[in-house]
């Protein structure tokens, strides 16, 4: 039998178990990590996190995830979480750790809900090169978005969501980074304009809601869209641009407590995806014109009112939550709507705060087979006329600033439509 000398069979022993420990730079990050943050009362996160030398955090601390690492044969942390995340758990509290910036083959990082604060560095972009998911909501983080993070070329999701942010959204982060899908920046007092042009992003998820943000809503939005927020910021003017290209894709719109103005494109109630649309407290005026209803076929020649080119099937809003109200349309609340929100299964209309129109059943002419609902109105001088659970309690035909209909089947969809009439 061949014999192998001691030589090579050390290097043959050291390649089939090569060293578990972990990286010592980013060991020490991790102590460091630990001496600059605590844990509310009642947490007990960091019970793990033994700083004796014979622990290995990445067999022993919670939160942390390893991998090999092939160039030196050491583990590194790939995957940080940060607080346990459960429902009412105690989160932890400090200042941002910038020696999460020396954890440099991360993929992941999560902190948790709960009183961490101070700036986020620009550090952790420009040192933690790989990483595709960061989640920091619900804390106390303050000061700018780094611009680092634009250039984490693998970035898919972005959450910082809930905290201080203050300053614009670095223009790059919403133009120029192709892997980013979901980007939840709400609830921060964020500034400035967004991007004149977003189509460049392949962007599925955008929410941007109760920031500073002003200006236009831009014009060309990335036609990959799935969900976009933009309500309560001062963005202003018309928006009938940014839905004339369609946006096949989209099933959620929020555009309310804004300053836009203008008319409602009928494009917007054409996407063929769209499920919830929301308008209110808004400067919108003019008619809320729908489209026109199609065979099933959909002749593509096909135009709307306005000039504006649909999506390839209008008709009246696919959303299950429209909701226009405190605008200043003027409008009737035609049979079709009626009809096609049974027939699209619209789950809420809301119009509340306008100068429409509604004609109602007579008094008394009670439906067959209905559930809860109730009608909601304002006059048009704004006094408030009063709300019920039965429809036909409310006057024959009166001026309505809205009507919010709850539950109703089809048969007293049917029953309504008889006495509504044609128009």
């Amino acid at each position: 039998m061949a014999k192998f000398p001691h030589s090579l069979l050390i290097i043959l022993l050291f390649h089939l178990h090569p060293s578990t420990s972990l990286n010592p730079t980013e060991t020490q990050a991790l102590f460091d990590i630990r001496s600059s943050l605590r844990g509310l009362p009642g947490s007990t996160f960091f019970s793990s996190w033994d700083s004796s030398p014979s622990a290995d955090p990445c067999t022993s601390f919670s939160g942390i995830i390893c991998s090999p690492d092939p160039s030196d044969s050491t583990l590194r942390v790939t995957a940080l979480t940060l607080g346990t995340g459960l429902e009412n758990s105690p989160g932890l509290e400090g200042p941002f750790p910038t020696s999460i910036s020396n954890l440099t083959s991360l993929t992941e990082l999560v902190i948790n809900p709960g009183r961490i604060s101070g700036p986020i560095p620009e550090s952790v972009g420009l040192q933690c090169r790989r990483l595709r998911l960061i989640s920091i909501s619900n804390n106390l983080i303050s000061g700018p978005i780094p611009a680092s993070l634009a250039g984490l070329t693998e970035l898919h999701t972005l959450d910082l969501s809930h905290n201080q942010l203050t300053g614009p959204v670095p223009v790059a982060l919403l133009t120029a980074l192709p892997s980013l899908k979901v980007a939840v920046l709400g609830y921060n007092n964020l500034s400035g304009a967004l991007p004149a042009s977003m189509s460049r992003s392949s962007m599925l998820h955008l929410d941007l809601a109760r920031n500073s943000l002003s200006g236009f809503l831009p014009s060309l939005l990335p036609t990959s869209l799935r969900y976009l927020s933009v309500g309560s910021n001062s963005l202003y003017g018309p928006v009938g641009a940014a839905f004339s290209a369609g946006l096949p894709n989209l099933t959620y719109i929020d555009l309310s407590m804004n300053k836009f103005s203008g008319q409602v494109p009928t494009a917007i109630f054409a996407l063929p995806e769209l499920l919830t649309i929301l308008l209110h407290r808004n400067n919108f005026s003019g008619p809320l014109i729908l489209p026109e209803r199609v065979p099933s076929s959909c002749s593509p020649s096909t135009t709307e009112p306005n000039s504006i080119e649909p999506a390839p099937c209008p008709a009246w809003p696919l959303a299950s939550e429209p909701v226009p109200n405190s605008n200043r349309f003027v409008a009737r609340v035609r049979a079709e709507l009626w009809r096609e929100g049974v027939r699209r299964q619209h789950e809420q209309f809301t119009a509340q705060h306008n100068f429409s129109e509604a004609r109602v059943p007579e008094r008394g002419a009670g439906p067959p087979a209905r559930v809860g609902w109730r009608c909601v109105w304002r006059t048009l001088h704004g006094s408030a006329g009063g709300h019920s659970d039965k429809l036909w309690d409310c006057a024959p035909e009166v001026s309505l600033s809205g009507l919010t209909c709850f539950g109703m089947t089809a048969g007293f969809i049917n029953h309504l439509l008889s006495r509504l009439g044609a128009d």
